[in-house]
């Protein structure tokens, strides 16, 4: 069952959107993984099972204007709330493991992202900014992300009415962060379980060039 109230304003200059919502949720589905033979990293594998039930509520509102002096910035906040109940499954034929309750995988508490841009006559500049908290990797296992930020900036020149072209960058400040946790035996002789990070895209800076018929 799920309840969303939600408000919307939008003038000339300014639009706001807030909504709020809860989910009381029954057999929720959880995405699972499994390495069946600790020494065989070949043996892992990922299935759908159920839990018995938990919630999700949050907040989020997404503001932006528009001055009269050609700035334009915006901002979006996010808040969450997940619980799942505890569940069971078996991690390979014999052995069973048990989590208590807990938050959802990849629901971090708060998200935010705020950004700016200044308009001249054929010029504009502009960045932004955005936050995330931690969150557990997976449903499999308690390990979690730490929280972090990243900032972007770009600047683009508008040649004529149909062609511009822009600079940007993104990890300005070459923030290492992780987006992904694998938690599994891979490496000899005992083959212990080792978490393995996938991480964000680092600082990164390019051109890119539009053409509008």
């Amino acid at each position: 069952q799920n309840i969303d109230l939600g408000y919307k304003f939008k003038n000339k200059n300014t639009s706001l959107n807030i909504n709020a919502f809860y989910m009381n949720r029954k057999d929720l589905q959880l995405s699972l993984s499994s390495q069946q033979d600790n020494s065989n990293p070949n043996s892992f594998y990922f299935y759908t099972s159920n839990a018995s039930n938990g919630f999700n509520y949050g907040l989020s509102m997404n503001f932006k204007a528009i001055s009269n002096s050609d700035f334009e910035t915006y901002v979006n906040l996010g808040y969450l709330k997940t619980q799942i109940n505890s569940y069971t499954y078996l991690i390979d034929e014999s052995t069973t493991r048990k989590f208590e309750t807990r938050e959802a995988a990849h629901a971090p508490s708060y998200s935010l992202s705020w950004g700016f841009t200044k308009y001249y006559s054929s010029i504009s500049i502009g960045g932004n900014v955005q936050a995330k908290d931690r969150f557990y990797f997976s449903d499999s296992h308690n390990q979690q992300s730490k929280a972090y930020s990243i900032a972007n900036m770009h600047i683009s020149y508008m040649i004529n009415s149909h062609l511009n072209i822009s600079l940007w960058s993104k990890n300005i400040f070459n923030t290492k962060y992780a987006t992904r946790g694998f938690f599994f035996g891979l490496e000899p002789p005992n083959y212990e379980d080792k978490l393995y990070l996938s991480y964000g895209e680092p600082f990164t800076i390019g051109i890119t060039l539009n053409y509008n018929f």
